[in-house]
């Protein structure tokens, strides 16, 4: 409850500021984009973001926690500002909150479908206000902070939807296109994790799939990031005496761009670094879940996606996110080691 009233005091104040509030008048090319989102969302979002700087955009950046070196590396803004926390109590007195009052822009732009985003979007002087809802809903007041916003449909893909954002901007930009994959040499990555534990092919899966790759000569390394003891723990003990895969422990943003960048291949779960994986132009075999895949599926010549039809998808998992809420994972159990080993051999099949 005491949640509920900060946040409905800090929209308030909000309100009152973006309607109240005069702006100066500034260049049309300054520009803040703002994406809270984790780390797929903001992999969708650099190709266009890149679009933006490349036609002289002057562009700043407020990203989630954690990945302003991503952002850095991909984009080169080099003004780049990390949402501290979600505590509606302290954003007032956060000193990024702050900092972001004493910057005027002619166009902010919030990607991200919340309402602390929009929050955020009203921190600094602008003209303009631009931000997303999804449905025709309102989200507890977000809608009201924005200059305009776009409505998107349930099942829109994420880059139609912040190409329409970036053309109610007035900047032009194109869809990520097909280019080829690039493998280039290395090893190939499989990738057990996901944030969302349903959306996990079984680690004992990925053990088979990296037997048969030892076969065929292939390194493997296995990407996990430090926080994911289960699977960890998993894997130190299966490959204790194996020579031809090791793990990849990953701590940084920066340890997962290294790790992808020596790459040849990716085999991974729906998860943010399947989203880095298209980015990067990696030949990828992806593993699907339960996920929504009309709207976040990985784009590009070179992402495979290995997906069996059933009716409970998408499930997004509100209600705990450890846990299938049918009490199986049918999605992903229905993928067979036999189906994937079939998928990459034609991947690898030119290496």
């Amino acid at each position: 409850m005491a949640v509920n009233f900060e946040k409905y005091q800090a929209m308030l104040r909000a309100y009152f500021r973006v309607r109240f509030f005069k702006t100066a008048r500034v260049d049309q090319k300054k520009l803040l984009i703002i994406q809270l989102s984790p780390l797929g969302d903001a992999c969708t979002l650099i190709p266009f973001v890149r679009q933006a700087v490349e036609q002289g955009y002057q562009t700043d950046l407020l990203v989630g926690k954690g990945l302003a070196e991503l952002w850095r590396h991909f984009t080169g803004v080099e003004r780049i500002w990390e949402a501290p926390h979600r505590d509606w109590e302290k954003l007032q007195r956060d000193p990024v909150a702050t900092k972001l009052m004493e910057q005027q822009y002619h166009t902010v732009i919030s990607t991200s479908i919340q309402p602390l985003a929009a929050w955020w979007a009203s921190r600094p002087s602008a003209l303009i206000r631009l931000g997303m809802i999804e449905n025709n809903r309102y989200y507890k007041g977000a809608r009201s902070l924005y200059t305009a916003v776009y409505n998107a449909a349930p099942e829109e893909h994420v880059t139609r939807r912040f190409q329409q954002l970036f053309k109610m901007a007035g900047i032009k930009t194109e869809l990520p296109g097909d280019d080829p994959a690039v493998s280039g040499k290395g090893y190939v990555l499989l990738h057990p994790g996901a944030k969302w534990k349903p959306r996990r092919w079984p680690a004992e899966r990925f053990l088979q799939l990296a037997e048969y790759l030892e076969t065929q000569d292939f390194e493997v390394r296995m990407l996990i990031h430090e926080s994911e003891k289960d699977i960890l723990d998993f894997f130190t003990r299966a490959l204790a005496e194996r020579k031809g895969t090791s793990i990849l422990l990953t701590r940084s943003i920066g340890d997962l761009i290294r790790a992808m960048e020596h790459a040849a291949f990716f085999v991974g779960n729906d998860s943010g670094p399947m989203h880095l994986a298209a980015l990067m132009r990696k030949p990828s075999i992806i593993l699907w879940g339960p996920g929504n895949f009309e709207r976040i599926r990985p784009m590009g010549s070179g992402m495979r996606v290995i997906l069996h039809e059933i009716d409970c998808r998408p499930c997004r998992q509100y209600d705990n996110r450890d846990v299938c809420e049918r009490g199986i994972n049918e999605c992903l159990l229905s993928i067979s080691v036999g189906e994937v080993i079939k998928a990459l051999n034609a991947l690898t099949a030119d290496r």
